[in-house]
C-alpha cells in the first residue's frame, strides 16, 4: 500500500489525505475465539468474512464516545461498499469465565440494537501480547484497523473518527 500512497503523492494530491499510518506488511489480527454479544462463538480473524472488516478496538470504559464516532460512517462506507463489515471488540484482560459472563450480559443488557449485539465481539487476551501482536502502543485511544479476508492488516488509525481518517478510509477500501 506505501507505494500507492508513494504514486499518488507523487500526482500532486496531497498525503495529509492519509491521516493513517500504513502498518508493517506482514502484521496479522491474532487468532482469538470469542462470543458476540448476540452469543455467537467466532474464531478471529477467519470469522470476521470473506471480506474486508473495519474493526475497532477500544481499551477502556471512557473510550465509548470514540468508538461510537465509527459507527455510523463506517456503517455508511459498508453500505456503500457492500463486502466491508464493521465490528466493534472491546480488548479486556483474560478473565475468568464468571467474570466474562457478568461483562458481557452487563454489556448485553446495555444495547437494545441487535445489530450492534451481532458486531460487538468481547475479547478476553493477555493484553501485552495482544497489542504487541498488532503494534498497539498505548492503551489510552481507541485503535481501528482495516483488515483482508485473511487478517492482514491492510491500514490503521488511532482516535475518534473525523474526515481526514474518513477519506484515508474510503481510499484504502477502494484501494485494497
Amino acid at each position: 500500500m506505501l507505494p500507492r500512497l508513494l504514486k499518488v503523492a507523487g500526482l500532486g494530491i496531497s498525503l495529509s489525505v492519509f491521516a493513517a499510518t500504513p502498518p508493517a506488511p506482514e502484521l496479522h489480527f491474532p487468532s482469538i475465539t470469542a462470543d458476540t454479544l448476540s452469543k455467537q462463538t467466532l474464531h478471529l480473524p477467519q470469522d470476521f468474512g470473506t471480506a474486508d472488516s473495519l474493526v475497532v478496538l477500544a481499551f477502556e470504559r471512557d473510550q465509548q464516545k470514540d468508538l461510537d464516532s465509527w459507527a455510523k460512517p463506517a456503517q455508511d462506507l459498508a453500505t456503500a461498499s457492500p463486502p466491508l463489515r464493521f465490528y466493534e471488540v472491546p480488548v479486556f484482560p483474560w478473565r475468568d469465565v464468571f467474570y466474562r459472563w457478568w461483562l458481557n450480559t452487563a454489556m448485553r443488557s446495555s444495547m437494545a440494537d441487535d445489530a450492534a449485539r451481532r458486531r460487538t465481539i468481547p475479547v478476553y487476551v493477555n493484553k501485552e501480547k495482544f497489542e504487541s501482536s498488532l503494534q498497539i502502543m498505548t492503551e489510552k485511544a481507541i485503535t481501528v484497523v482495516l483488515l483482508d479476508k485473511d487478517g492482514r492488516v491492510l491500514w490503521r488509525t488511532s482516535g475518534p473518527w473525523n474526515e481526514e481518517k474518513g477519506r484515508a478510509l474510503a481510499f484504502a477500501v477502494t484501494h485494497s
